[in-house]
């Protein structure tokens, strides 16, 4: 194994029977209980009635805020009266100043002053934020703690959390820039009149990309060999690789569509391969001697295993995959994955008559789309349509998460928190309605601060790093080579410059490039300088300005003056040349991150799903075996079976493929966001890394034997197999 890629930690297995017992300890497990107190004072009759005291009439006096002691009411009050007995335990002493009433009251006790006050000390722990004003009348919007930690007040109020939901952080305008509708459809046009032009520079008739009959007279005729997505890369050869060949090429050998990182490495965790064996790939390039995924044969029954497991839980967010059918997983497959936009809910603003009429009768059925009920139902849900008929290369970071949100780089981006699965025995009447985003609750935390100045994705992190053809395993954990410092410069140095002439066939090839971006065209010209980034590459939404460096959002068109440290004084970390040369940025600026610990992997071939019912799962196919309604459990259409990804496919109203033998279940003993792991990565500098892939593996056949119980896989080596991989939070402040 290469020196540093991975660094390993052992310890000891978390047996699976108390993982329900994690939940309790988890930060969001935690509940405050808010009591409030009822003045009371003493009067005989109060304590006749079985020591029960009533409320007083404020009025007949002058403290309100007085109360009555609420221990020992098994003695009389006249007990009480008495001078020559000692006080009760617990009693308070009685103030001569209470006379007036004809009865002796109880005082409360003045607080002891602290040498420091937290909002423990109060009853009213957000007393302090409100400056120690009482008055509540006003409702906390998200603010600051006084540690100055942001915060959200209201992240377990439903209308808050779908407002969240919904959010995506750019206009219309700003990602397609000029709609047309189209008008060279032939007879298509008499169901889809109003579609939009898919592309300024695409002016062809809907056959070209679709193929069916323009002249038929009815849909079926009109639909025979139809291809609803030209892009998928299944056809684009065909209909897009005339022009685009080498962008076909780049995508299809690139991670988003081979996805040989998440195959790979997790077959060398469960001690299936070495890292040094060829890679398996969904798409092999056979020039580097990597295979085809799934092998068509098997010799090793953990293998075939280990196989089993990707293909119905890791590989659902290939390219060539359709995603389940509810709320922030719309998407298309191929090229459109990301270049046709969809928004959280799905619901489309084209004004095809024909998607009109869908969408309509899609939300006679989905009232409330963000529902539990929508997402657990997503393989039975209608399909999702993008926000207009159009391409799009401003792509918002909306459309990034459609695939990267579960517990990653896009989830912390959004400060979207994701709740493990946990057993909640009444969630099905308390939690019905409770808005789901990728079919799971959230915590609300703080967001990156790109994020919060409105940048998305694509503002870091171009075209040519996404498409890369070159990315090789076992490095893929670290193909992203976008650096702080890339923008940012160091205190010696600032970014590198680029100056655009146009006798430079360099300058002439990103003018063109940048003129298909409404919100670049026009606003990089020849004469700007633009910004060359640590690795050489240029960035030419990113120009000098009156002497600034500016960055111009491929999404929203915004302008962020971009703060550059060799401008800036010197904070104490960055003085020593230790920090700066041996530390990433990151360490010390990310706010948090998710990190999952003890990940158990159960394999039941004898499913007893009435014990799993009351579980939070955010999983598809879970969620679609346990909330199907149409029958009992047991006589489910995917009772004892697990779906298999790559057999996947997609039509209007619904998702179907291979439903297999033997469900898998995911768990983790515990998810947290405040501590933090550092280490060395294989550049020798500190890092934050992440416990993933640490795998405790339990096997029930279908007699119901335990077979195996949360075994730890071993490597290749007989080490155990608890890796620790390098990881940049997106949560930077």
């Amino acid at each position: 194994m290469k020196s540093g890629l991975f660094q390993k930690i052992a310890f000891l297995s978390i047996p699976f029977a108390i993982i329900s017992a994690f939940s309790s300890s988890l930060p969001f497990a935690q509940t405050f209980n808010y009591q409030y107190n009822s003045p009371y004072y003493l009067q005989s009759e109060q304590y006749k009635n079985n020591g029960t005291p009533t409320p007083a009439n404020n009025s007949e006096h002058p403290n309100k805020n007085e109360f009555a002691p609420t221990s020992n009411y098994s003695q009389s009050y006249e007990a009480r009266e008495q001078p020559s007995q000692s006080p009760p335990p617990q009693a308070l002493s009685l103030s001569a100043s209470n006379q007036s009433l004809g009865k002796k009251m109880a005082e409360i006790p003045e607080i002891t002053p602290n040498a420091e006050i937290d909002a423990s000390d109060l009853r009213d722990p957000l007393l302090l934020i409100r400056g120690m004003n009482d008055d509540s009348a006003n409702v906390l919007r998200p603010g600051t703690t006084i540690d100055g930690i942001r915060f959200y007040t209201s992240d377990e109020n439903n209308s808050f959390i779908e407002s969240e939901y919904r959010r995506s952080n750019f206009k219309i305008n700003d990602v397609f820039g000029r709609v047309v509708a189209y008008d060279k459809g032939q007879r298509c046009l008499t169901c889809h009149g109003g579609i939009e032009e898919i592309s300024d520079s695409h002016k062809f008739s809907c056959t070209r990309c679709h193929s069916g009959n323009g002249r038929a007279f009815s849909k079926k005729s009109a639909h025979k060999n139809m291809v609803s997505n030209p892009s998928d890369l299944a056809h684009a050869p065909k209909y897009c690789g005339k022009c685009h060949a080498d962008h076909i090429n780049n995508v299809s050998k690139s991670s988003m569509a081979t996805a040989k990182g998440q195959i790979n490495l997790t077959r060398y965790n469960w001690g299936i391969q070495k890292l040094e064996i060829p890679a398996l790939s969904l798409i092999p390039d056979t020039e580097k001697g990597e295979l085809i995924f799934p092998p068509e044969t098997y010799n090793d029954d953990q293998a075939e295993l280990v196989d089993d497991y990707l293909q119905k839980k890791c590989l659902r967010c290939h390219l060539q995959s359709p995603s389940p059918h509810r709320p922030g997983e719309y998407r298309a497959t191929g090229c459109s994955s990301c270049h046709m936009i969809y928004s959280n809910d799905g619901m489309t603003m084209t004004r095809d008559r024909a998607i009109q009429s869908s969408q309509k009768n899609r939300l006679k059925k989905q009232k409330k789309i963000f529902n539990k009920k929508v997402a657990a139902n997503s393989f039975k849900n209608p399909r999702g349509y993008p926000i207009l008929h159009k391409f799009s290369v401003a792509i918002p970071s909306s459309q990034c998460e459609t695939c990267h949100h579960d517990s990653g780089p896009g989830a912390e981006y959004e400060g979207l928190f994701k709740k493990p699965a946990r057993q909640k025995p009444h969630s099905n009447v308390i939690d019905k309605n409770k808005p789901l985003l990728y079919g799971a609750e959230h915590k609300f935390l703080i967001q990156d601060i790109h994020r919060e100045k409105g940048m998305h994705c694509i503002d870091c992190h171009e075209s040519e790093e996404l498409k890369n053809p070159n990315s090789t395993f076992p490095d893929l954990n670290q193909s992203s080579k976008t650096k702080c410092e890339d923008c940012h410069g160091s205190h010696e140095n600032g970014p590198g410059e680029f100056l655009l002439v146009k006798s430079s066939r360099k300058a002439k090839q990103i003018t063109k490039k940048i003129s298909l971006n409404p919100n670049l065209k026009g606003k990089i010209k020849f004469g700007d300088l633009i910004l060359r980034d640590s690795e050489e590459r240029l960035r030419p939404h990113i120009k000098k300005f009156n002497g600034k460096w500016v960055l111009i959002s491929k999404v929203t068109g915004k302008k962020h003056v971009v703060p550059i440290l060799k401008d800036k004084k010197k904070p104490t970390g960055h003085s020593l040349k230790q920090h700066m040369d041996g530390i990433e940025c990151s360490a010390c600026h990310a706010r948090w991150t998710y990190t999952e610990w003890g990940s158990h992997v159960i394999l039941d071939k004898r499913l007893n799903l009435k014990s799993w019912k009351d579980w939070s799962f955010s999983d598809p196919n879970l969620q679609q075996t346990l909330f199907d309604k149409e029958k009992s459990l047991e006589e489910s259409p995917y009772f004892n079976q697990d779906f298999n990804w790559l057999t996947a496919e997609e039509s209007a109203n619904d998702i179907f493929g291979q439903w297999q033998p033997g469900t898998w279940i995911e768990l983790l003993s515990k998810a947290s966001w405040d501590k933090m792991i550092l280490g060395k990565n294989s550049k020798g500098k500190y890092s934050i890394f992440k416990p993933r892939k640490q795998y405790f593996f339990t096997e029930i056949s279908a007699d119901g034997e335990l077979i195996k119980s949360s075994t730890i896989p071993s490597l290749p080596d007989g080490k155990l197999g608890l890796l620790l991989t390098p990881y940049t939070p997106h949560t930077i402040r």
